[in-house]
């Protein structure tokens, strides 16, 4: 896995994910990180979100590259992440049926998400790039002619 800076920087690259919350949440870090690699590049994108998409997809095939057995283990890191989002989110739920614990706990004071929100968005990204990696990881397209289309083992 990439160290915190960079997923933290490939975070704001995440495609949109049907959670408006999150995708709204992610919305400006995309538009900042696409303006510096407009900046950097010096031509403006068809559509933004398909840009990032682009950039966080090539991110992720690097980092299986590296380590190529990353992706055999995307698919159990992905049902683990799945099980915790699943008890996040019913935490959530159970803390929004109290208006005050829900204020106290849930709701944003200023600009920054309260700490269980981002714990959930975090999770959700999380789970983006390791659906990802599991995708590539079952595709079989990256694997070479003389392998006839089976996984190598880890010893191979």
């Amino acid at each position: 896995m990439a160290d915190t800076p960079n997923r933290e920087r490939l975070r704001a690259f995440t495609p949109p994910t049907g959670d408006k919350a999150f995708d709204n949440w992610v919305a400006p870090q995309r538009t900042a990180a696409i303006s510096r690699v407009v900046d950097a590049v010096g031509e403006s994108p068809d559509s933004e979100v398909d840009l990032a998409a682009a950039i966080y997809r090539a991110c992720i095939d690097a980092q299986i590259e590296v380590d190529p057995f990353e992706g055999s283990k995307a698919t159990d890191r992905l049902k683990k992440v799945n099980r915790v989002l699943k008890g996040v989110r019913k935490q959530i739920d159970f803390v929004s049926t109290d208006p005050y614990l829900n204020e106290r706990i849930k709701v944003a004071q200023g600009v920054a998400p309260r700490p269980i929100n981002e714990l959930l968005f975090e999770l959700q990204s999380l789970e983006n790039e390791l659906a990802w990696q599991a995708n590539r990881w079952r595709s079989k397209v990256d694997l070479s002619v003389k392998l006839k289309g089976r996984r190598p083992s880890e010893l191979e």
